[in-house]
C-alpha cells in the first residue's frame, strides 16, 4: 500500500512502477495504473491478498525449519540411545562376578561349569568364568591351553575371550591356546563349528580347522580332529611339523618366549609325549628326534633360544 501511495504522489521509480503493476495484476486489478481509484472494498481485498501471499511465502520456510529441528532431534535421540546401549553392553561385564580357576600343577585339571560344560586345563593355565553362568556363559582365559566341551544351549551362546579375541559357540568341542605376553592365539576345532572374532576379521571354523593369530598376522591350516582330542589324553602330538609350528607349541604349552635365527619354514618334527613333561624334559626329547635341521636349545633368562 505504501508503494501505491508513493506512485500517487509521483515518487515511484520505473522499477517500482513495474513491480506495482505486477502486484495489482496478481490481486485481480487489471486496470491501467494511471486510472486506479480504489474503493474501501478493493483496498480490503488487496490487504487480504497481500497477507495470503506473505503467509504462503513464510509458512514453507517455517515448516522446513521445523522439519529440520525434528530431524536433528531424532538424530540426537538415536545417538543417545545407541550410546546408552553400548555403555550398558560394556559395563554389563564389569558387573559380573567372576570365579578364578588356576592349574599350577604339572598334570591336567578338570573343571565342570554350572551348565555342565567341561573344561580340561593344561598346566600353567588360568581362566575365569562368570558366577551367573546360566545367564552369562562367558569364560575369560588369561593364559595357557584349555579344551572345551560345550553343552548346547541355543538361547545362551557360549563365549570364550582371550585378550581381544572372542570365540563363540553353541555346542561343540575345541582347543583354545593363548600366550598373552606374545599376543599369540590358536583355536582348533574338534567337533561342531565356532566363530572366531578378531580385531579386524571374523572366521568360521569347522572340524579339523585351526587358526593362529598373532598381532595382525593370521594363519590357517588343518589338523586331525583325533590329534586335537589327544589333548584330553594328556598327549602332546606333532606330526611332520615345521619349526614354526614347534615354536608355537612351546610358546603356548610352556608360556615361554622363543627366539631363533633358523628358517622356521623348515623342519619335519614328529613326536608324541606326555603333557606332564617339564620344559627341560621336552627339549631333551626334541633334540634327540630332530633332524633337517638338527636343533638345540638354550634357556637364557626369560626366553628360549633355538639354534
Amino acid at each position: 500500500m505504501l508503494l501505491l501511495e508513493k506512485f500517487k504522489s509521483g515518487e515511484c521509480s520505473e522499477g517500482e512502477r513495474m513491480a506495482l503493476e505486477q502486484w495489482l495484476s496478481k490481486v485481480g486489478l487489471e486496470k491501467d495504473i494511471e486510472d486506479i481509484q480504489l474503493s474501501k472494498d478493493e483496498l480490503d481485498n488487496i490487504k487480504h491478498a497481500a497477507w495470503f501471499h506473505v503467509n504462503a511465502a513464510v509458512k514453507p520456510r517455517f515448516n522446513i525449519r521445523r522439519s529440520i529441528k525434528y530431524a536433528v532431534a531424532a538424530v540426537i535421540f538415536m545417538l543417545i540411545a545407541a550410546s546408552v546401549w553400548m555403555w550398558k553392553g560394556m559395563n554389563r561385564e564389569e558387573t559380573i562376578q567372576w570365579q578364578l580357576v588356576v592349574n599350577d600343577k604339572a598334570g591336567m585339571k578338570k573343571v565342570e561349569l554350572p551348565d555342565h560344560s567341561k573344561i580340561l586345563m593344561a598346566a600353567r593355565t588360568k581362566l575365569y568364568y562368570a558366577s551367573s553362568f546360566q545367564l552369562n556363559r562367558i569364560v575369560k582365559v588369561e593364559q595357557g591351553r584349555a579344551f572345551f566341551d560345550i553343552k548346547q544351549d541355543a538361547s545362551h551362546p557360549f563365549t570364550v575371550k582371550t585378550g581381544a579375541l572372542q570365540t563363540e559357540v553353541l555346542g561343540t568341542s575345541f582347543l583354545l591356546e593363548y600366550n598373552p605376553v606374545l599376543n599369540l592365539h590358536r583355536v582348533s576345532v574338534a567337533t561342531g563349528k565356532v566363530r572366531v572374532a578378531g580385531v579386524k576379521e571374523r572366521f568360521i571354523l569347522n572340524p579339523g580347522e585351526r587358526i593362529c593369530l598373532r598381532d595382525d598376522h593370521v594363519s590357517e591350516d588343518t589338523v586331525s580332529p583325533g590329534d586335537i582330542l589327544s589333548f584330553t589324553s594328556n598327549e602332546l602330538i606333532l606330526r611332520n611339523a615345521s619349526l614354526s609350528e614347534l615354536i608355537q607349541l612351546l610358546q603356548l604349552q610352556y608360556q615361554v618366549k622363543v627366539v631363533t635365527n633358523l628358517d622356521t619354514s623348515e623342519g619335519n618334527f614328529t613326536c608324541n609325549v606326555s603333557t606332564a613333561l617339564s620344559l627341560e624334559q621336552f627339549l631333551e626329547v626334541l633334540e634327540k628326534v630332530s633332524y633337517k635341521p638338527k636343533i638345540h636349545f638354550k634357556i637364557t633368562g626369560d626366553q628360549l633360544v633355538v639354534f
